[in-house]
């Protein structure tokens, strides 16, 4: 059965980030954007064409610190990926997933298993 938008939500939450810009005329704008590992965030390259004001962790609560910002070279691909300090791993140390078989496992592992370019993409991003 397919979940619904505020189950999805619910589900990643942790990994959601809202993005702010303000462009040249001082219009805020805002968009959303998805860790995948190791700090990384994936955006749509628009949402960061203005001025990057704030990246915030919705369920971490917090402002992060944005390092770098890799655009797509083809501008034709709306994507964008941005270095942050973003650590998913304190919040999910915390959290259980309980299974509808009765089972549970931790978050933190549960998270691993389900997002396997935390696994292996450096640190930072190759620069070529």
């Amino acid at each position: 059965m397919a979940e619904n938008r505020s189950e999805l939500y619910q589900r990643y939450k942790t990994c959601m980030v809202r993005i702010e810009t303000v462009d040249s005329n001082g219009a805020i704008h805002s968009g959303a954007g998805f860790h995948i590992g190791n700090g990384l965030i994936a955006t749509a390259q628009h949402v960061v064409d203005y001025r990057l004001e704030h990246v915030v962790g919705e369920y971490l609560g917090r402002d992060l610190t944005v390092r770098d910002i890799h655009r797509h070279p083809n501008e034709l691909v709306d994507l964008a990926v941005l270095e942050t300090d973003f650590d998913i791993d304190r919040p999910l140390r915390r959290a259980t997933y309980h299974f509808v078989d009765g089972a549970e496992q931790p978050a933190i592992e549960r998270h691993r298993q389900s997002v396997p370019l935390a696994r292996r993409t450096p640190r930072r991003l190759d620069r070529r």
